[in-house]
């Protein structure tokens, strides 16, 4: 027996040093891993710097394709070009924001540039058309307030599925608000303030659940607001500026608004309001049964009136019988 026991006080001993020794060596590695992310002395990783990213070469020249749809009269934008010194366009366009590992265009904002012109929806890239979709799907925000674009809100932009701010606003803008604009899933900034756009408003704004700033005023929108518990957080004021337009926030459309009659009297109106009721509907019944059981029912039960009804029916066809036959008889012998 004390054998046994020395035996379990070695085990016993040797498993404490085990689980201390392991204990250590996660330490070891944990703090090795610590310098290597704070850039400790030595250890450095050199994978995770960030390397300078140049301009991917189809981004480039779709912010060239869009320059040369813009009028850029005090020349804004004269960083931008395809000269050899201007290649890079994260590192030296002005308004264009790139991400810092993949190099992809994030952010344009050209805000208050006195830009004028249309946005362009497309560019030739190696003899074939390309899209925003394919060319600047990763940007996120697109910034061209107070400028003097006209034209449309080209269709395309909905292609930018990553897009989480647009800022149009104070522009000469003209159309309709697109209905794919539903697509934008990650939206949630969309300001087109102050510019000439008119029409409804789409409800497929309703399916951008994340959407937190709107700003539709000062345009010539029309119409009623679409029903949604989004739009009716909004201000009045994210929708003044456009007469034609109406529902909450706004005021009442006046096609929901009921008819007054001055001349009548308010317990008239409910009267009138109120003759379907249950009431009705229960004296209709009632009406149908008693009437139609009361005439049906007899003729089923009562054999006497059965035959009386009969006979009557047998009467009334052989006297129309007679009658027909008359007419046609006398028509017969005038002719």
């Amino acid at each position: 027996m004390q054998g046994e026991g020395n035996r379990c006080f070695k085990l016993f001993h040797a498993s404490i040093i085990v689980v201390l020794i392991l204990f250590q060596c996660c330490n070891l590695s944990l703090s090795f891993e610590v310098n290597i992310s704070s850039g400790g002395a030595g250890h450095r990783d050199i994978a995770k710097v960030p390397k300078m990213m140049r301009c991917i070469d189809r981004e480039r020249e779709a912010l060239l394709a869009f320059k040369q749809g813009l009028v850029d009269s005090n020349n804004r934008l004269s960083s931008w070009g395809s000269e050899a010194q201007k290649q890079d366009c994260c590192a030296s366009w002005k308004g264009v924001y790139c991400d810092e590992y993949t190099g992809h265009v994030v952010k344009l904002d050209l805000q208050g540039h006195s830009l004028g012109g249309r946005l362009s929806i497309s560019l030739i890239w190696k003899h074939t058309m390309s899209k925003y979709k394919s060319t600047l799907g990763l940007v996120k925000s697109i910034h061209l307030s107070s400028n003097r674009i006209a034209g449309e809100i080209p269709n395309e932009i909905t292609d930018l599925v990553g897009l989480v701010s647009l800022n149009l606003s104070r522009n000469n803008l003209t159309g309709q608000i697109t209905p794919e604009i539903g697509k934008l899933a990650s939206l949630q900034s969309l300001d087109l303030s102050s510019n000439q756009i008119y029409g409804g408003i789409p409800p497929r704004l309703l399916q951008i659940y994340g959407l937190g700033v709107l700003d539709l005023s000062y345009n010539n929108l029309s119409g009623k607001i679409p029903m949604g518990s989004q739009f009716q957080n909004y201000e009045p004021s994210n929708f003044d500026g456009n007469l034609l337009l109406c529902g909450i926030p706004l005021q009442q459309c006046l096609e929901e608004q009921p008819e007054e009659h001055p001349d009548e009297h308010p317990d008239q109106v409910e009267k009138k309001d109120g003759f379907i009721t249950t009431g009705f509907y229960v004296s209709l019944a009632l009406g149908f049964v008693v009437g139609f059981w009361g005439i049906c029912g007899s003729l089923i039960f009562i054999k006497s009136w059965r035959y009386t009804y009969y006979k009557f029916l047998n009467y009334v066809y052989d006297w129309l019988y007679v009658r027909v036959a008359l007419i046609r008889r006398r028509r017969m012998v005038d002719g």
